[in-house]
C-alpha cells in the first residue's frame, strides 16, 4: 500500500516505486479520489498544492456519463495578479570594454606562480575566474536595465507620432474645439496606419531571419511575454515574502 503521493497499490514494483519516487521528488500531491461503480480510481490528478485545487464529480458533461468512468471536474483557485518587484537590474557593457587595460590585467599576472599554489584543479578553476571576474569589473562599464516602455517593432518615427497624437488629444480634451478633434482624428489614423506598416514590416524581417540570425527571433519571442519580472509576493510553504531581501534570503 502506497500512501506518500496518494496513489494506492498493492502490488509494489521497481516501475511503480520509481513513479511515486519521481512524483514525490516534485512535491506532487494525487488529489482525486473519486471512484467508479466498482470502486476503481481511473484518473490521477497531480499538483504541488493541494489547497487550491479541488476535484469533484462534474455535475455539468457535454456526453451522457458513464458510470465506469464518471466525469471529474478540476478547479484552480489563482490569486489576483500581484504587482511585479521593482529592482535595478545591470548588465556588463562589453561593446564599450576597456580590452586594453583588460589585457594588461591579465598579462600582468604570473599564472604559473598564481594557479602554482592551488592543491587541485577546482580550487585553481574557482581562482582562475575570481581573478577573470575582477579584471571584467575593473574593465567593461555597467548599465541599468530598463523595461521597454514600447514594442520593439515600433519606430522612431511611430513613437514620436504617438507622443504627437496624445498631445492633440489632451488639446482636444481641455478646449473641446472641433479644429483640435480633427487634428487628433488625423494623427490617431496615421497612427494606426504607420503602427500596422510597422508590426508587418518587423514581423516579415522577423521570419526571414530565421535561419540566419536566430537570436533576433528569440528577441522577437521574449518581447511577446507580458510578463518578465517577479511578483511582488512570493510564497514559501506557509511563508509569505513581501520584499526584495526577504525574497532573496529565503531562496538562497
Amino acid at each position: 500500500m502506497i500512501k506518500e503521493v496518494g496513489v494506492f497499490s498493492n502490488n509494489s514494483n521497481t516501475a511503480t516505486d520509481t513513479l511515486v519516487d519521481t512524483f514525490a521528488f516534485y512535491n506532487l500531491f494525487q488529489l482525486n479520489h473519486i471512484t467508479n461503480c466498482n470502486g476503481v480510481l481511473l484518473d490521477l490528478v497531480f499538483a504541488n498544492d493541494n489547497e487550491n485545487v479541488t476535484v469533484e464529480i462534474a455535475n455539468d458533461y457535454l456526453l451522457p456519463c458513464d458510470r465506469y468512468h464518471p466525469a471529474i471536474s478540476i478547479s484552480l483557485a489563482i490569486k489576483d495578479n500581484m504587482p511585479e518587484l521593482q529592482y535595478d537590474s545591470f548588465a556588463f557593457n562589453f561593446r564599450r570594454g576597456d580590452y586594453v587595460a583588460l589585457n594588461m590585467y591579465l598579462a600582468s599576472i604570473s599564472w604559473e606562480n598564481v594557479l602554482g599554489i592551488c592543491s587541485d584543479i577546482n580550487e585553481a578553476t574557482e581562482l582562475f575566474y575570481s581573478i577573470l571576474q575582477f579584471g571584467i569589473h575593473c574593465s567593461i562599464p555597467r548599465v541599468r536595465l530598463k523595461n521597454p516602455k514600447f514594442p520593439r517593432w515600433m519606430t522612431n518615427d511611430l513613437k514620436s507620432l504617438i507622443f504627437r497624437k496624445k498631445v492633440a488629444h489632451k488639446i482636444y480634451k481641455q478646449a473641446n474645439f472641433w479644429d483640435d478633434y480633427l487634428l487628433f482624428s488625423s494623427l490617431r489614423t496615421k497612427c494606426k496606419e504607420l503602427s500596422r506598416s510597422c508590426h508587418d514590416i518587423y514581423i516579415s524581417q522577423t521570419e526571414s531571419r530565421i535561419s540566419s540570425n536566430v537570436k533576433h527571433f528569440w528577441k522577437f519571442v521574449n518581447s511577446r511575454r507580458k510578463n518578465n519580472g517577479l511578483p511582488n509576493t512570493m510564497f514559501l510553504g506557509n511563508t509569505v515574502l513581501n520584499n526584495g531581501a526577504d525574497i532573496v534570503n529565503n531562496f538562497a
